[in-house]
């Protein structure tokens, strides 16, 4: 069983990807921090897969992460890949403004290592 976290499933593309994971099989994680019901609704038949789970956790602190990795062991064992498309850097604007400096801050401090 592959199992695979997408943090912005209910985006566009995060959306996508849960589609296209499910389609396939897998196991996806989509955890959300508002209404599950839009996301459900957007993937149609593949909303009520027994391989959709969709826990609420507000991840974005370390208190949420750590309850976010103990629901994910309790519940599925372990995480084979993660999709990390949710928002964060859009109150930055385009990336074609944005300076280097700006750019490497998002980096240090918006990208997990």
């Amino acid at each position: 069983m592959t199992v695979i976290v997408v943090t912005g499933a209910t985006g566009i593309v995060g959306n996508g990807i849960v589609k296209q994971f499910l389609q396939r099989g897998a196991t996806v994680i989509a955890p959300v921090r508002g209404d599950k019901k839009k996301l459900i609704d957007e993937l149609g038949d593949l909303g009520n897969s027994q391989n959709l789970h969709t826990p609420s956790f507000s991840y974005g602190e370390k208190e949420g992460a750590e309850n976010f990795a103990k629901w994910v062991k309790e519940t599925v064992g372990s995480i084979d890949h993660v999709f990390a498309v949710g928002g964060g850097m859009a109150p930055y604007g385009p990336v074609s403004t944005t300076t280097k400096e700006t750019l490497n801050w998002i980096n240090e401090n918006k990208i997990l290592p």
